[in-house]
């Protein structure tokens, strides 16, 4: 029985021939082309993404470092690093991060100078997130940092950045404290007119002087890469089916 099916799936095959068309073969090698590099496009930032969630979590349980010249610190070699520093805040000059949501609420991650003893650089201290007040082009900070020498914990991490930055986005704004878009170290420098670090210290839970800190748990998502990437294959393999399925034609004879 099983070998008349077979036979029979034989002779239908013989009244079709696989005939595509050539635009059908330029528009199948093109879509397939594409989806397959979208497809491995998203593993390789899928494999980025754990390597990152690794490099930080091993780092992150590293000892503490004695950060003592912040002008040495290789932010490539150290980024998501516990360090250790010893300074003063500068309490008359802080950095408002505008446009930082938390849980659906918009509000400002709190950028604050760090002057650390013995160093002509100075380190900006993010302490944290803190609601939209009622005026936010006259923000204010519901509790200053501590007075006096001081020491913090926290993480290198790198400045925030964004994929497409307007004109103008990095220049601070008026006034203390001064809003910002998108920081950059080179614009608060001359804003503060003291050199400032190309990176920040995310202010550690236990470190007093801070607000909400959420930053410290958050990790790269790369299953929605991966996620992404199935989808693209699907596709890929979509337009191969179609392409097979409209280019057999049922003979005349």
């Amino acid at each position: 029985m099983r070998h008349r099916h077979l036979k029979d799936a034989l002779t239908a095959m013989r009244h079709y021939s696989f005939k595509p068309s050539f635009i059908s073969l330029i528009l199948m090698l093109a879509g397939l082309t594409l989806f397959v590099r979208l497809g491995v496009w998203q593993l390789d930032r899928a494999a980025e993404r754990d390597a990152i969630n690794h490099d930080r979590e091993q780092r992150a349980m590293a000892p503490v470092l004695n950060v003592e010249s912040p002008e040495t610190v290789d932010l490539s070699a150290l980024r998501y690093s516990s360090v250790r520093l010893l300074g003063e805040y500068d309490l008359a000059h802080e950095f408002l991060l505008d446009n930082q949501p938390e849980a659906g609420v918009v509000g400002f991650h709190v950028l604050t100078p760090f002057r650390v003893k013995g160093s002509d650089l100075a380190v900006i201290i993010n302490r944290g997130w803190i609601p939209l007040g009622p005026d936010r082009l006259h923000p204010v900070i519901p509790a200053p940092a501590p007075e006096g020498p001081v020491t913090v914990f926290g993480l290198i991490d790198d400045l925030y950045r964004v994929g497409l930055k307007l004109e103008g986005a990095d220049v601070p704004g008026a006034g203390w404290p001064s809003l910002v878009q998108v920081p950059d170290a080179a614009q608060m420098s001359a804003r503060l007119r003291y050199p400032l670090g190309a990176y920040q210290v995310l202010l550690s839970p236990q470190t007093e002087g801070g607000f909400k800190r959420s930053f410290h748990t958050r990790r790269l998502d790369a299953d929605k890469n991966r996620g992404y990437a199935l989808q693209w294959f699907l596709l890929a393999a979509l337009v191969l089916f179609l392409f097979v399925r409209h280019g057999l034609k049922r003979s005349s004879t």
